[in-house]
């Protein structure tokens, strides 16, 4: 922090004029002190230099935070703040300097011309908005419209002071009068009215039509009225008029008026208490053009910040077109190598050297799609369009399968996975599990990758309603620099930058997404030491959700006994659709395949299928197109299934999407399981799947010698047993997660036969040498 001087407060109330020329306020602005934030050392200090030459007083600070404390000791008149800071933000600081000093002009410099920070400044009254490089013209202007302001602020302050003072005098004061008698028709006067009036008595009458000479022209006949009206009746009466100085001068009075009666009611006299209020009259003039001034400057400003939120509002849709054409280019063909890839997978004989480089290829399509979803989720997160979805889900589902996965990572490396659960945790809760499996595969995965040696820990703690979730490692650690900037978008440490990997979009989306569910991610690290990340998220228990997973391997081929289904793919990207075509004819469906949605509404009238893949993005004709038409107008149009397909993962175009009258919806690069699934739900399907359960075929006679369900409790097998009795499919997975941490091959098995629907097998092997009621 850096001070020089302390300002005179009496020097800043100068007398504020109606034009104020900019000498007058660079002067002025010498009387002012300014707080200047910024967190850029190289920017402060070339401002500083610039600031320290127009103010005597300046003080200096790094962040909000610093900042804070200065303006709560200090009351600087005016504030300079940069925006995104550590810590504490610029507008942060600048509302809750608004709770202290409504009035004090807070001036904005940053290098983000985002509708967000545009709409939080002009909520909160923001006086200037200067993008930097700031131009210290442009600045230098902006301290003169402040200066303006202040100055203002304190003319109208001493207005009201003014106003006040002439309301008092009111009470105390001996004001002027007059008095008519009507027996003799004369006037008199007192000293304070010819005072008024500026004459003296030897030059000024004495009747009521001399008093009526000296009121304004324009409000005689007006005076007159009222005052013939009075003496009809018995109530006083008030009235404001000007006056007509011999010099043509005029000056504003208020008058009030009463007239006494005789018994009969005959005027015996009026008297007349006279206040001067050309003062206040001028100050109400006064008040009114400056407050005319402001309006028109609040238009001026409002007009220009609505300018530049446009302007940022066009820039950030122009970005929003940009990313989702380029997301439909690269997620395009990348499902074909996908798909390409799992479809040779398929191949009974592939050698094991080609099924190695066919995993190679899809690991890195992976890498890649996982790349190009940061990009894409970090978009989504600045654009304000990522929600939290919370529905049950499976917690021990969640968590065994993100430990599996880097378990296997882990040992790849030779370091040590431990997993500790401290206390009981609840099976079901709500929450988003899609987005916490996200995150905390991110941090688990960051661990491994900067550990060389030694260990990772995850420990799960329940707590109050939430779950507390820690990782801890014994790596390479961060600095405290890098801990205070490593959740900023693109930022990464010095060992990342080094090995090059990643999108350093990572943590930024994790961090954002755990504040979406009511958390906040929190490191601690030192360097060679390890690294620990933790965040605490509320996550309810809940009644188990029905949860069926019907494919336990790839589909083999239709199952026997079944119709032959007829299944259009419109895709205009031929590798991809012969990707489809492949797919879909390996297990027993006939084909057609079509390039646009006009060939798809041709072929349709004739083919008649039962089912359509229909890409959203085509040339000619679209998806969103074509999909009414057939809904609407062709025979069959309502019976037939439409699943679109789309290189889009943004949730918000699903609506649009099933609007259109598709079915459901399939992203891009898709998954051979997901395809199937969605025709099998959409179709009532059966397949034939090539689902085994460690090594051992389900179909196999001698499935219960190989899995010995004597291992497990008489409860458990009574409880399944009539579980399975009742074909409750609910009450027999439960009873799955109760066995699978112990008996991982019970559990595979018995899922797998719930999968096939087939209860009397799991009656069977629950019956083995035991007896139930």
């Amino acid at each position: 922090m850096t001070m020089t001087g302390v300002p005179d407060l009496h020097n800043k109330k100068l007398h504020a004029e109606n034009i104020m020329n900019d000498n007058d306020d660079l002067n002025y602005i010498k009387t002012l002190s300014i707080l200047y934030v910024e967190d850029d050392d190289n920017i402060r200090e070339q401002l500083r230099q610039f600031l320290a030459r127009r103010s005597t007083t300046l003080y200096l600070a790094k962040n909000g935070e610093e900042g804070l404390k200065i303006f709560e000791k200090h009351r600087p008149d005016m504030v300079i703040t940069d925006i995104l800071m550590p810590i504490m933000d610029g507008l942060k600081m600048g509302e809750v300097i608004r709770t202290l000093c409504p009035k004090v002009p807070i001036i904005i410099t940053t290098a983000f011309e985002e509708p967000r920070f545009f709409h939080r400044a002009i909520d909160l009254g923001v006086s200037q908005y200067v993008s930097k490089p700031v131009d210290l013209d442009i600045l230098e202007t902006a301290l003169l419209e402040c200066a303006h302001s202040i100055r203002a602020d304190i003319a109208l302050s001493e207005i009201q002071e003014r106003t006040a003072e002439l309301l008092l005098s009111q009470h105390i004061a001996k004001l002027s009068n007059w008095k008519l008698d009507f027996a003799s028709e004369k006037i008199a006067w007192s000293e304070e009215f010819l005072h008024i009036l500026e004459v003296n008595a030897a030059n000024f009458g004495d009747n009521y039509s001399d008093f009526l000479a000296v009121v304004h022209p324009e409000d005689r006949e007006r005076v007159q009225q009222i005052y013939y009206a009075h003496l009809q009746s018995d109530d006083a009466y008030d009235i404001e008029h000007r006056l007509l100085l011999a010099d043509g001068r005029i000056k504003y009075v208020h008058e009030r008026c009463q007239t006494e009666r005789d018994n009969d009611g005959k005027p015996l006299q009026t008297l007349c208490v006279v206040q001067d209020i050309t003062a206040r009259k001028l100050f109400e003039v006064e008040m009114e053009q400056y407050h005319q001034h402001l309006e028109d400057l609040v238009v001026v400003r409002t007009s220009e910040l609505e300018k530049a939120k446009n302007e940022a509002e066009a820039m950030n849709h122009a970005k929003s077109v940009f990313l989702a054409n380029m997301n439909h280019e690269l997620r395009t063909p990348l499902n074909a190598i996908l798909g390409f890839a799992q479809l040779m997978d398929r191949d009974p004989l592939l050698c094991k050297t080609h099924r190695d480089e066919l995993k190679i290829i899809n690991r890195a399509g992976q890498h890649l799609l996982a790349l190009i979803n940061d990009v894409l989720e970090i978009s989504r997160i600045e654009a304000g369009h990522t929600a939290i979805e919370n529905s049950p889900f499976d917690l021990e589902d969640v968590l065994l399968a993100t430990e599996e996965m880097i378990r296997t990572r882990a040992e790849a490396k030779g370091l040590n996975f431990k997993v500790e659960r401290l206390g009981v945790l609840p099976h079901f809760v709500q929450g988003d599990a899609h987005h916490l499996r996200q995150v905390l595969l991110n941090l688990l995965g960051n661990a491994v990758k900067y550990t060389r040696h030694g260990s990772v820990t995850f420990r799960i703690t329940p707590m109050n309603r939430g779950i507390h979730f820690e990782i801890m490692d014994t790596g390479l650690g961060i600095t405290t620099v890098d801990a205070e900037n490593i959740f900023h978008p693109f930022y990464q440490v010095e060992t990342n930058r080094v090995k090059s990997e990643g999108s350093g979009l990572g943590l930024t989306i994790s961090q954002n997404f755990v504040r979406l569910m009511g958390g906040e991610i929190i490191v601690s690290s030192a360097p060679n030491v390890g690294s620990t990340f933790e965040f605490t998220i509320q996550l309810p228990s809940v009644k188990s959700p029905v949860i069926l997973s019907k494919i336990l391997g790839h589909v083999i081929k239709l199952s026997a006994g079944q119709p032959h289904y007829r299944v259009m793919v419109a895709e205009d990207n031929p590798d991809n659709r012969l990707l489809l075509t492949l797919l879909l004819e390996d297990v027993g469906f006939d084909v057609c395949g079509v390039e646009n949605g006009q060939q798809a509404v041709k072929v349709f009238q004739v083919w008649h299928p039962d089912f359509i893949w229909m890409d959203m993005e085509m040339p000619v004709m679209n998806g969103y197109e074509a999909t009414p038409l057939i809904r609407a107008s062709l025979p069959h149009g309502q019976i037939v299934k439409i699943v679109a397909l789309t290189a889009s993962v943004f949730k918000e175009e699903r609506d649009a999407i099933l609007a259109t009258g598709c079915d459901d919806m399939l992203a891009k690069p898709f998954n051979e399981d997901q395809l199937f699934e969605i025709m099998r739900q959409q179709l009532s399907l059966k397949f034939d799947y090539a689902t085994e359960v460690k090594g051992v075929a389900l179909a196999t006679e001698n499935l219960l010698e190989t899995v010995n369900f004597k291992l497990l409790s008489d409860d458990i097998r009574a409880d399944l047993y009539h579980a399975a009795e009742l074909l409750d499919v609910e009450a027999v997975l439960e009873l799955v997660a109760k066995i699978k941490t112990h008996y991982p091959d019970h559990a595979n098995v018995i899922e797998a036969w719930v999968a096939e629907f087939h209860f009397e097998k799991i009656q069977a092997a629950a019956n083995i040498n035991a007896e139930f009621e």
